[in-house]
């Protein structure tokens, strides 16, 4: 029972750890521009996965894994990861510079509906139902509220 439930585990520590993140930021951005942020963000990033991966599977099984799994459907998904990421990272470190931390995640946290939509549109997958459009017209009104305030 407990096994089935771990991805809401997973889901809400990560909550908590971009909750922690986007607070440093807010903090970070009144002494540094967005640009640096994200550059030395994504930097710091690369360097440490590199070096966790290594750690935790050791250098020549992070090679075969990429020489076993690398092919052009997984080069364009990364590729729109990377793209996206950084820019992604980008905005809302700017965003959090020209408001708050705190308004800016609330705008946001909306990212579950375009997740849905562009899940559906270019991958086919399709988990829409009553409780998720509920869920995104609440938090849609919550976006709301805070751009009205």
């Amino acid at each position: 029972m407990l096994k089935e439930h771990t991805w809401l585990f997973s889901a809400l520590t990560a909550a908590i750890s971009w909750g922690i993140h986007y607070a440093a930021a807010g903090a970070l951005s009144k002494n540094l521009p967005a640009s640096l942020i994200t550059i030395l963000y994504l930097t710091l990033v690369t360097v440490s996965s590199v070096l966790i991966m290594i750690f935790i599977r050791g250098p020549q099984l992070l090679t075969q894994d990429v020489i076993n799994h690398l092919n052009l459907n997984v080069l364009t998904q990364l590729g729109i990861m990377v793209v996206t990421g950084c820019l992604s990272n980008f905005l809302i470190f700017n965003a959090i510079a020209d408001s708050t931390a705190t308004k800016a995640s609330i705008v946001e946290i909306t990212y579950p509906l375009f997740v849905a939509i562009f899940s559906l549109v270019i991958y086919g997958e399709n988990s829409l139902n009553l409780g998720l459009g509920i869920g995104g017209l609440l938090i849609f009104s919550g976006v709301i509220i805070v751009f009205k305030s």
